[in-house]
């Protein structure tokens, strides 16, 4: 298990590298996936394929991670003003990744069936409540919010998480 255990570690570390770049949140992600596998170890004589378990693991940890950090007030004002002290460069970067994710939003929307588009687009794009989305299509409000709900499990399903994080850090939704 120690060469296990050695192996995987600098696995992971560099795979996490290309993500993580500040070298004590790399270590200590590194060693918490670690952990997490020592713990699951159980689970490794199920698993048919163990460096896509592992790796799984460690990309699942690090998006963890990063939801956490934006979830802190403190790490967005540090991630904008980051992106903010170069900003005519990163106006038009942002412009660029905005557009391309409005794009591929847009594709993804239409694939929805039409109510779903049409609830998705008041509620989120044009700021209505439920009440007054209801009320304009002539639905209840719960209709109207299981259309929303089913829209949003669907949006979910087809717009790669990792891209939508990402896109969401640097355009600040």
């Amino acid at each position: 298990m120690d060469h296990f255990i050695l192996e995987y570690r600098k696995r992971v570390y560099g795979f996490l590298s290309h993500y993580i770049k500040v070298q004590p949140e790399l270590e200590d992600l590194t060693q918490d996936v670690m952990i997490k596998l020592w713990i699951n170890r159980d689970k490794f004589q199920e698993v048919l394929d163990v460096e896509k378990y592992i790796l799984t693991t460690a990309h699942n940890m690090v998006m963890d991670h990063f939801k956490k950090l934006f979830r802190n007030q403190a790490y967005r004002e540090k991630v904008w003003n980051t992106i903010d002290s170069n900003k005519n460069e990163n106006n038009l970067i942002k412009e660029v990744y905005r557009n391309d994710l409005i794009n591929h939003l847009e594709k993804v929307l239409c694939d929805l069936p039409k109510r779903q588009q049409t609830v998705y687009r008041l509620n989120k794009i044009e700021g209505l409540s439920l009440e007054e989305i209801g009320k304009q299509l002539n639905i209840s409000p719960y209709t109207a919010k299981n259309h929303l709900a089913q829209a949003l499990k669907q949006l979910k399903h087809k717009i790669n998480p990792d891209y939508f994080l990402l896109m969401t850090i640097l355009l600040g939704a």
